[in-house]
């Protein structure tokens, strides 16, 4: 069943290459990388390599104060994840960086929803670029598509679906409800990948080596292919789902 819901990518598939004249991001500070951290929950889970947010916790816990150890530490790891940004990870150690161990939840029509656990690491740099880009992406989507970047989104969708029935109840009125059968294995990841050229192009090399090459998703001793959609568990999943939802959302 895990097989079927993550489909292979369509034939006619059209990615976008990497064009040579992006334009650079600022460089992630320590700082930033300290909150990124901090913002997992206690209890979040490792992935295939075993590190979980909780070590990076551990370690970096005195990362600000110049004489601890920590603070070396801190500074390579932001190194590190500049270069991860950057789009360096290498070809051959790509689709396990970028891939994940899979959870099968039960759902109450006896299917299953997949959540992909990544790295911590792919984690820790999707989060700081999450952080960099929603106020952006909330304006940027409203109000079409109120699931990333808005606060309180979702409350607002079900007070204004409220006000629209109320108001005028006597009038002749529709409101149209979808829910879209595994959407996020669905998308098409050209797709994906034009909408976030075309927003935020300086991080568009960590995108790409994300979602431009198949990546490899563990279920105890089986491996699948990870060759469409976004992952459910991406902290970038929500937004690159919003982002290519979006041009439909507005005709």
């Amino acid at each position: 069943m895990l097989e079927m819901k993550h489909p292979l990518s369509p034939p006619d598939i059209d990615l976008l290459p990497i064009p040579d004249d992006l334009p650079p991001f600022p460089e992630i500070t320590l700082k930033e990388l300290l909150s990124a951290v901090a913002s997992f929950p206690h209890d979040s889970a490792g992935s295939i390599d075993g590190f979980r947010p909780q070590h990076f916790k551990d370690l970096l816990g005195k990362s600000l104060d110049l004489q601890h150890p920590s603070y070396q530490l801190g500074l390579s790891l932001t190194r590190l994840v500049n270069l991860i940004v950057r789009g360096e990870i290498p070809e051959f150690f790509r689709h396990i960086f970028f891939g994940a161990s899979l959870i099968a939840l039960n759902k109450k029509d006896g299917g299953v929803r997949p959540i992909a656990v990544g790295m911590t690491l792919r984690r820790l740099v999707a989060k700081i670029i999450c952080s960099r880009v929603h106020q952006r992406a909330g304006e940027f989507c409203r109000p079409y598509q109120l699931g990333f970047g808005t606060k309180g989104g979702a409350e607002a969708v079900v007070h204004g679906a409220r006000r629209f029935i109320e108001v005028n109840s006597d009038s002749c009125k529709v409101l149209l409800k979808l829910d879209f059968t595994n959407a996020f294995n669905m998308v098409r990841r050209d797709k994906v990948l034009s909408a976030w050229m075309n927003l935020f192009p300086a991080y568009y090399k960590f995108i790409h080596q994300a979602y431009g090459f198949p990546s490899s998703l563990s279920y105890g001793k089986n491996v699948i292919l990870s060759a469409c959609g976004v992952q459910q568990g991406d902290p970038l999943g929500p937004l690159l789902f919003c982002l290519m939802c979006l041009d439909k959302l507005k005709t």
